[in-house]
C-alpha cells in the first residue's frame, strides 16, 4: 500500500493519505501501529481514500471493524474518524464500515464520517475535542 502518515502529537489528529491499490491487511497493519495500544489512544484520525482503491470485500471490512474497537470503551470519548473517499464504491464500502463501527463502538467513544472532501473532513474532526475518562 503506497502511503504517508502523519502524526501531529499537539492536536492528537493522525492522517493516513493512501493512493494505489489497498489491501485488508495494510489496513490491518495501519489499525495494529495507530489505533491499538496507549500512544495514540483517543487519537483522532483522517483517512485519505480519494486516489486509493480498496481491494476487499465486505466481509474484510467487517474484519476491520472488529480489529479497530477501544481496549478500554471507557478511557476517552469525542475522538473522530474522518474518511474521505474520490468515488462511489469506495464510498459505499466506507460507508458500510462507519455503520458496523458504530454497532460495535458508540459514536460518543469514536464518530465515524464519510466525506468526499479534505476540507471538510478536517474541520469536522477539528470541531470535536476528546475527553479522557481516567
Amino acid at each position: 500500500m503506497p502511503y504517508s502518515v502523519r502524526v501531529n502529537e499537539q492536536q492528537r489528529t493522525i492522517t493516513l493519505v493512501c493512493w494505489g491499490d489497498i489491501s485488508v491487511d495494510e489496513m490491518m497493519e495501519y489499525e495494529r501501529r495507530y489505533w491499538g495500544g496507549s500512544e495514540h489512544e483517543g487519537f483522532h484520525h483522517i483517512i485519505d481514500l480519494q486516489v486509493a482503491r480498496l481491494n476487499f470485500d465486505l466481509n474484510d471490512g467487517l474484519m476491520l471493524v472488529t480489529h479497530a474497537t477501544p481496549t478500554d470503551p471507557e478511557a476517552y470519548r469525542g475522538a473522530r474518524s474522518a474518511i474521505v473517499v474520490g468515488d462511489e464504491e469506495t464510498e459505499i464500502l466506507t460507508i458500510m464500515y462507519r455503520d458496523a463501527r458504530h454497532t460495535m463502538c458508540s459514536p460518543e467513544i469514536r464518530e465515524v464520517a464519510v466525506f468526499h472532501d479534505i476540507d471538510e473532513a478536517k474541520s469536522w474532526v477539528d470541531a470535536s475535542q476528546v475527553v479522557y475518562e481516567k
